[in-house]
């Protein structure tokens, strides 16, 4: 399971947040760096969330369900009702 931290960053209307997943570490999954930093609601104007972290979330769960065949893949039941 992967932590997630949201980076301040600018776009074309104002602020926004990207959202990282992150490591045990701390560590993007990117490998960018960034200081994560808390945001007041309604401070940004937009979110989105980095597509390499994504990815990356995306083949470590697809490499740990080939690891594991009886793994529920893609939201099904985990006892297979």
């Amino acid at each position: 399971m992967y932590n997630m931290c949201a980076e301040h960053v600018a776009t074309e209307t104002g602020t926004g947040l990207l959202w990282h997943a992150v490591d045990a570490n701390g560590n993007a999954l990117c490998a960018r760096i960034f200081s994560a930093a808390p945001t007041p609601d309604g401070a940004c104007d937009r979110e989105g969330y980095c597509s390499s972290c994504m990815n990356a979330v995306a083949d470590a769960v697809r490499s740990s369900a080939a690891a594991d065949p009886r793994a529920p893949v893609g939201g099904g039941h985990p006892h297979g009702q």
